[in-house]
């Protein structure tokens, strides 16, 4: 029984030993290590050379509340593009601090990191040349679908496809630039994505909307969040601290109208997200 009792201490001891302080890391080096895409607008792009977009600008806001909550004039972000799967595995193995961009809370992930408060609502879109004919979901049957590897979308679209019946060849990408090239190429019938991903991409790109249509049906919906080191209550609990104090005291019409175009509001499931999660006490 004693070397049981040995065994279980031991490995408690161990489990805390690695288990990492990440405001204590930041507060030594002046430094957070943030993931995130580096095109996938009006999210997360980039711009002259530095990171843009609206959950960048969450994440700046973010790290400079943290500043102040740890005393601190500045804490300097040093930023690391990578796709979200990548992101998640980087905050995961503990190579970043963060991953802020487009990346939606499931259970399954986790198992493998934390989450911050929700950020944003998402919608699963899809993009069909203008001349294809291609009207709704079930116009792609037995048709070519792009859609990146390893992400909600991949896996809300398989699932929207046979609850209706409908067979597809989803066709893997690493990134939104890849499935834009596959659909203008011929590779595929359509890009799979989230809806505002879409909007933002053809809006930066400057691509017409004569050439790509948005089709009008969903396929799911999924909240954004900011990934974060699993376990690390103290880091987690600044983080939502901080886009507390950006809900309550940002205009988001302001910041809507900003990323997301002139007249553009948030949805009233978003404000509600917005309002519970502006609560401190």
């Amino acid at each position: 029984m004693s070397g049981r009792i040995l065994l279980l201490l031991a490995m408690l001891f161990s489990q805390t030993a690695l288990a990492v302080d990440t405001l204590d890391k930041i507060r030594k080096s002046g430094v957070i290590t943030i993931a995130h895409p580096a095109n996938t607008p009006p999210f997360s792009f980039m711009d002259g050379g530095e990171p843009t977009g609206y959950s960048i600008n969450l994440c700046r806001q973010v790290v400079d509340n943290m500043a102040l909550q740890l005393g601190m004039q500045q804490i300097r972000i040093n930023w690391r593009t990578a796709s979200t799967p990548d992101a998640l595995q980087l905050v995961a193995d503990g190579s970043v601090d963060m991953s802020c961009g487009t990346t939606s809370i499931t259970l399954s992930r986790q198992e493998k990191v934390d989450f911050s408060n929700e950020i944003y609502v998402a919608t699963g879109g899809l993009l069909v040349n203008s001349r294809s004919g291609i009207s709704n979901l079930a116009g792609l049957n037995d048709k070519r679908i792009a859609v990146i590897r390893g992400t909600t979308t991949q896996g809300r679209l398989s699932t929207a496809l046979g609850q209706r019946g409908l067979r597809a060849i989803l066709v893997p990408v690493s990134n939104t630039d890849e499935g834009m090239q596959a659909l203008g190429s011929g590779k595929a019938d359509a890009y799979a994505t989230d809806r505002e991903i879409l909007l933002g991409y053809l809006k930066a790109s400057g691509d017409s909307s004569s050439r790509y249509s948005l089709l009008a049906e969903l396929f799911s919906v999924d909240p954004y969040a900011l990934a974060l080191p699993r376990g690390d209550t103290d880091f987690r609990l600044a983080v939502n601290r901080g886009l507390s104090d950006v809900y309550r005291n940002a205009s988001l019409d302001d910041v809507f109208g900003r990323w997301f175009g002139p007249g553009a509001e948030p949805s009233h499931s978003l404000r509600t997200i917005y309002l519970l999660n502006s609560y401190q006490d």
